[in-house]
This record gives C-alpha cells, structure tokens and sequence, in this order.
C-alpha cells in the first residue's frame, strides 16, 4: 500500500525554510508582527515614549506578555490574538486608571492572581482585572463598541474572557464584550499599514496574484524561486487583509480619533488615527525607528 507522509501544520515561511517548497492558499499561513510595531503605533497617536516603556515593563510583570520583544502571530481568520488586544488596550488606559490598578494588584497576596473554573481551567485575576478596565473605560467614556457582523459569526469571533483553547490565550471570563476598542482599532491598523509598507512600493496582493499565474502558465511549472517567494508574500498579505477586514467589519459606522460615530452610522471604514503634533513624515519615521 501507498504510504503517506505529512510535513505537518506549517505556513508557506516554514516550508520553504525547511523543505524548499510552497503550496497555494496555505491555510497555515501566518504574519508575525512585533510589541515594537505596537509601540512605535501608539508614539505615533501621541504617546509619550516614557509612559509607553512603563507600561511595557508593567506588563511584562504581571504576565500580560513573556517579553518586552514578544511576537505576535496574526493568521488567516483574521482575529487578532488576544493578547496583543490586551496590550494596546493597557497602553491606551488614562494614567489615573492604570494607577489605581496597580494599587490593586499589588495588595494580592502570592498564590491569589490565580483562580480555577470548574476545577480545571485556571485564569489570571490581573489580566482580566485589566480587560475589564478597558472595556469599562470605553463605556465610561461612550467610545463606540466593536459588535461582530459582515459574516463574523458567534463561533468565530473571540470574545473577552472566554478561556482560549490558543497557544496564549488569556481567558478572561465571561462577558461577550470584545475589547476592540477605537482606540486599539486604530493602533492595530497603524501596525497592519506598517507591516503592509515592508514590501516593494510598486507592488500590491492583486498584482502578486497575477504574477504568479502568469509564471505558472509561461513556465509550466508550480514550483521555483519567484514562485516560492510570491506565494509567500501572497499568504502574507492575506492573512494582513483578513486581519484588518476583520476589524472593520465590527463597526457600522466612520470612525474619528474620539472614538464617536461621524456619519450616523453608514461608513464602514476606520481612520489610521496620528497623534497630535506627530503628522509629518519625518516625525513618523522617527517614531517608527525609536522602536523598530
């Protein structure tokens, strides 16, 4: 009988590392952006670098993230992982509230940040302690809310606190509530554009799509140096496109950098918010270089 062998789980990066090959459509494909990038969108939407690097360390301490270089990998589904939500919603908190939280989770004593669900599932008190405090704020503040739709079902929208069956994933209770606030909105998009601007200016997902078509009917071939590199930069771009489609989709409404609806509710898109004072493109290089 044949036997059959499986390279298992991997994205188009990994196969062509290790095995010299691609294949179309990679449901494995995956994009890694960095806390860096994450930093470097909220200097750009005028965050002091000093309040930006104590919130990193901040959350470094309480477990929010393994490191203060810690990657992140969006994938084809388009939800962003959890933990980074988590992260640009700690950077956005008003100081008094991050203040006041601290206080609070200071007095826990050693062995009280954990609790079990149901005897199996153990949860992080901090980390849900600060998601609450972010979609709280958010409320408070009458921020609209990010609601799932444009094919964005139950079944495949994370939801705050939910325990994640993820490599990551934070668990953080049972409200419904995302955190994808208009301000964590935003930042990401600011991260997805910065990622997207790493390939060749002049080239975009369609014109890669059809490079490759064309490659495979003049050559004959499904395999080859330019073939394995427009596959890969093909997958990247959209699982980029699924990410950013995916934020987009929860809101029925323009969106303007305090958060309020700008047309009553008809637009679609949200705008890459830029900070005061932080508009020009020398300053957003700067701002990209501080932490790249």
């Amino acid at each position: 009988e044949e036997v059959l062998s499986t390279y298992g789980p991997l994205g188009n990066t990994q196969l062509l590392n290790y095995y010299g090959f691609t294949q179309d459509a990679n449901p494995e494909d995956y994009v890694q952006v960095s806390a860096s990038m994450l930093r470097a969108a909220c200097a750009l939407q005028g965050m002091a670098g000093q309040e930006i690097r104590e919130r990193t360390a901040w959350a470094v301490d309480i477990g929010l993230v393994s490191s203060s270089d810690k990657t992140f990998r969006l994938k084809r589904d388009g939800v962003p992982p959890e933990d980074l939500v988590m992260l640009a919603g700690l950077y956005h908190l008003p100081k008094d509230i991050v203040a006041a939280v601290q206080t609070e989770l200071q007095a826990l004593l050693p062995g009280e940040e954990y609790e079990e669900i149901d005897g199996s599932y153990v949860f992080d008190k901090r980390t849900m302690r600060i998601g609450e405090c972010i979609y709280q704020h958010a409320s408070d503040s009458k921020q609209l809310l990010w609601k799932p739709g444009n094919g964005n079902t139950k079944q495949n929208v994370k939801k705050v606190g939910k325990p994640s069956d993820d490599e990551g994933g934070l668990g953080m209770g049972e409200d419904e509530t995302l955190l994808l606030t208009p301000q964590v909105c935003n930042t990401l998009l600011q991260v997805l554009a910065r990622r997207e601007a790493l390939y060749p200016p002049n080239s975009s997902l369609h014109g890669d799509l059809q490079r490759l078509q064309h490659l495979v009917s003049e050559t004959g071939a499904t395999q080859g140096v330019e073939h394995s590199a427009l596959r890969v930069r093909i997958g990247e771009r959209e699982v980029i496109a699924a990410v950013k489609s995916y934020i987009e989709s929860g809101w029925g409404c323009n969106l303007r950098k305090d958060g309020q609806s700008s047309d009553g509710g008809n637009g679609k898109e949200l705008s890459v918010a830029v900070g005061s004072g932080r508009t020009s493109e020398e300053k957003q290089d700067d701002a990209w270089g501080l932490f790249d």
